[in-house]
């Protein structure tokens, strides 16, 4: 403590680090770390609910939705869904799609009203106008 005294100028963590110190530890505490969180998906859940949420995903329930009940990340969702052998979701733009984006982005309207417009979101809208060798305009202040 005296070292860290020494050579730091942070008084708020020394007095933070002496209280902590001075306080016993509780009777019956152990000093044993809390048990660590399951980061392994084949760990996490059980047979039985994998394959409820493949049902909920195939029945068209959204993702977000899914993610929310199962307390998971969308990546470890979609990795679930794709392990037991059924394609991912992905909304694709149709042709007619892309040229009314195109037309929308031509007018003026910004990547994310275009986006809003067709259902897309702004980075969509932004690779169909690559893909069409179209560069998008400067973002403002850039």
């Amino acid at each position: 403590m005296d070292l860290l005294a020494t050579y730091s100028k942070l008084d708020s963590v020394q007095k933070a680090l002496r209280r902590a110190l001075a306080v016993p530890l509780a009777e019956g505490a152990s000093q044993r770390r809390p048990a660590q969180r399951v980061h392994r998906l084949e760990r996490r859940l059980t047979g039985d609910e994998v394959a409820e949420l493949v049902d909920l995903y195939r029945g068209g329930t959204p993702l977000a939705q899914i993610c929310e009940t199962y307390n998971m990340a969308a990546p470890s969702v979609r990795r679930l869904v794709s392990d037991a052998g059924y394609p991912l979701r992905a909304p694709k733009m149709t042709c007619e799609q892309e040229q009314r984006a195109i037309q929308l982005y031509a007018t003026g309207l910004s990547l994310a009203k275009v986006g809003a417009e067709l259902g897309f979101h702004p980075t969509a809208i932004n690779g169909v106008l690559r893909r069409h060798m179209l560069n998008p305009r400067p973002r403002p202040g850039y």
